[in-house]
């Protein structure tokens, strides 16, 4: 059992240090690297740099502060968000947070309808 756990950490550790590259040993390298993928518009991999960061220094100011910000970004992308954003009526086309376009669906009369039934507390 010992010997499988080992195997697996030492694959995932190989697997992180090939995607990540061996520049982003630090936590200060991570950072520079989400940065660099913030630059780049790819915020899945920004914020798995800026985990890393904070894995290893907990308390790395700036790490923490882009990875709550990326957290943010991510969240109409979370399913839970997402079909709340659905059942409200917001367009699915739309939603990048780099070019947003969705908008509420509308009546004819241009007002918008709200399904019943739907709280505050399903987006969470």
């Amino acid at each position: 059992m010992k010997k499988n756990i080992l195997i697996v950490g030492a694959v995932l550790l190989c697997e992180t240090l090939a995607v990540t590259g061996l520049h982003a040993q630090t936590a200060s390298g991570y950072v520079q690297q989400g940065r660099s993928y913030l630059v780049a518009s790819n915020l899945v991999a920004a914020s798995n740099s800026f985990a890393l960061a904070l894995a290893l220094d907990a308390n790395h100011a700036e790490a923490n502060v882009f990875m709550a910000a990326t957290r943010l970004l991510l969240l109409p992308q979370r399913p839970a968000i997402s079909n709340y954003l659905n059942k409200l009526g917001v367009s699915s086309n739309g939603r990048n947070l780099y070019d947003w376009t969705a908008t509420f669906l509308t009546n004819a009369d241009g007002s918008i309808p709200f399904a019943s039934g739907v709280t505050s507390g399903e987006g969470t």
